[in-house]
């Protein structure tokens, strides 16, 4: 399961659903957690059910789209289950939030039943204690990529949001757990919704570190994530042209280019190609 980007979009504006898809966003989240409000998430279960019924082949072919679950330590999860238990509707992910250890991906997994045993699951990482989880959270068989949320943990740490540096430590464990399971990595959100150069520095920054997708809060900012975790023209270009040369030379070290192509190289280059087509 690749996607680049996940659009997150309150699960009580209906009208905003398809228009993720529109703006060109790999995945949208119908989010029932934060984004929305106590006294409107039976009416936010509602739409988003309602949705899944009656819209979702519309675009089935250019997005996909998931739900995020209240979490399991709030009183609103019961009602998640409870609504979500016999509709028939087939969401391409469930978003997990603030998971501490496998136990709670394992209680969620259970509570869903049967009827959702084929939907991945992603789980985000918003604690000191899910950090410490990391790993284990990761190996539950049915995590399909792990998230990593910095709202919380921007909090728990004492720095902003957009404080990069800060927030290292918590974006290496993450990125040890996913790969430590061969999942996909994804990095919470840029806040700040008009700061389009503040976004990009920090995919860059992202990509860099090895992360392969990241959140976002509003639908400008989708094009940037998409444009900032593919692959250039000419990274495509060359990873074609080495492998060939590599599997030419009989899988002995070679050069292209200046670049020595051995076993490792190769591997990272494969995947590069891997994220080509979502």
């Amino acid at each position: 399961m690749f996607y680049r980007s996940y659009l997150f979009t309150p699960g009580n504006r209906s009208e905003r659903f398809l228009k993720g898809a529109e703006c060109g966003a790999d995945a949208i989240v119908l989010d029932l957690e934060d984004g929305v409000g106590p006294a409107h998430k039976p009416d936010a279960r509602r739409q988003v059910i309602e949705f899944f019924a009656t819209e979702t082949q519309k675009v089935s072919k250019t997005a996909a789209f998931g739900i995020r679950l209240n979490s399991l330590d709030s009183p609103f999860i019961i009602d998640d289950f409870k609504i979500l238990r016999g509709t028939g509707i087939k969401p391409a992910f469930f978003i997990l939030a603030k998971v501490e250890c496998s136990r709670d991906v394992e209680v969620i997994s259970h509570q869903l039943g049967d009827e959702y045993k084929d939907v991945p699951l992603i789980p985000t990482l918003e604690s000191i204690r899910a950090l410490d989880n990391a790993e284990e959270i990761a190996a539950f068989s049915r995590t399909a990529a792990l998230g990593l949320s910095h709202g919380d943990l921007s909090s728990i740490y004492n720095v902003s949001p957009g404080n990069w540096e800060g927030l290292l430590h918590a974006c290496y464990l993450t990125l040890k757990a996913a790969r430590k399971y061969h999942l996909s990595a994804i990095d919470g959100p840029w806040v700040n919704i008009k700061d389009h150069e503040g976004l990009k520095v920090e995919i860059a920054k992202d990509k860099q570190l090895g992360f392969d997708a990241k959140v976002a809060i509003h639908p400008s900012h989708v094009q940037a994530i998409n444009e900032g975790f593919s692959p250039t023209e000419q990274q495509i270009t060359f990873a074609e042209e080495a492998i060939a040369v590599y599997e030419k030379n009989e899988h002995n070290a070679c050069v292209l280019n200046g670049v020595m192509l051995d076993e490792a190289v190769i591997i990272r280059l494969r995947n590069l190609l891997k994220t080509v087509d979502k």
